[in-house]
């Protein structure tokens, strides 16, 4: 479960938001961050279903090969596995066509850095 949450694109934003670029595109966190700074959602406070749920649709992309950023975040199976956290934290599926957008925005940008 933890690992499902892990890749959500909550956690993903998180990740992105609390690095800083580094040369060549690279995103550099404090050592602590994973230790003392990184929050996630907290699986207790979903049900069984929802849980099983979150679980069957990141097996699915667990087991295939991930794209690159820009493209992930259009493929169905990430928006179901996305759409299911949203909706088991009792947030509106329909933000997550922004939050694709922030993170991609925002992982472009420091990847371009590199070319700049």
């Amino acid at each position: 479960m933890i690992t499902a949450l892990l890749n959500s694109i909550v956690s993903l934003l998180i990740v992105e938001l609390n690095g800083v670029s580094r040369n060549l595109g690279a995103l550099d966190l404090n050592a602590d961050f994973f230790k003392t700074k990184m929050k996630i959602l907290n699986p207790a406070l979903l049900g069984k279903k929802e849980k099983s749920d979150i679980i069957a649709k990141f097996t699915i992309l667990s087991t295939r090969k991930m794209e690159q950023y820009d493209k992930e975040f259009k493929l169905q199976d990430r928006i179901k596995f996305d759409t299911a956290i949203l909706k088991g934290y009792g947030y509106k599926p329909s933000l997550l066509p922004r939050l694709y957008e922030l993170l991609i925005e925002t992982v472009g940008n420091r990847v371009e850095m590199k070319n700049r």
